[in-house]
């Protein structure tokens, strides 16, 4: 499963019909395969609302940052860079920053699948990305995953470790 896993994020990361690399840019979000710093990421896409909301908590030396930004999107036009509607930081805790490291390893995060299948085939979905770069996994000798569903269940692990996010954030995207 693991070079299974490894082989499609390469894939992904190389993909030139929708450069990760370029998402992340419009969004000014840092690409975190390359990052050097310890990150952790969700973005979800709430495709009925024409909502994208990303969370990222970032460890640089002792301190904890987590970054919010809401965007609005339109599926039936180009996504526009000034959709941005909402963006905050705050510090957080040294545990709460711990939840969201452990979350990642207990919910087993590493070594989640890429995709499941199963899960592309709903209609007015939303879409799920979880991301990770650390150094220091029990997992897998890798520093970067990410993990992709639509609609996930609330009862999955994924789901688990986005609720981490969710706790942390003051505007809940599943209020929407």
């Amino acid at each position: 499963m693991l070079i299974q896993n490894d082989s499609l994020i390469n894939a992904v990361l190389k993909n030139t019909d929708y450069p990760l690399e370029e998402h992340w840019d419009r969004l000014e979000e840092p690409f975190l395969h390359e990052k050097g710093v310890e990150s952790y990421r969700l973005s979800v896409i709430v495709l009925l609302y024409d909502f994208l909301k990303v969370y990222r908590a970032e460890k640089r030396w002792n301190n904890y940052t987590l970054f919010v930004k809401e965007f609005v999107i339109s599926t039936t036009v180009k996504f526009r860079e000034d959709s941005l509607v909402n963006t905050f930081q705050k510090e957080i805790t040294a545990e709460q920053w711990a939840s969201i490291q452990t979350g990642f390893q207990e919910n087993c995060f590493w070594t989640m699948p890429f995709d499941i299948e199963e899960d592309n085939y709903y209609l007015d979905s939303s879409h799920w990305l979880l991301e990770a770069r650390n150094g220091k996994n029990n997992c897998t000798t890798a520093n970067y995953h990410l993990a992709n569903r639509n609609s996930p269940s609330d009862t999955t692990k994924f789901s688990h470790i986005c609720e981490l996010f969710f706790a942390l954030d003051s505007l809940n995207v599943r209020a929407f």
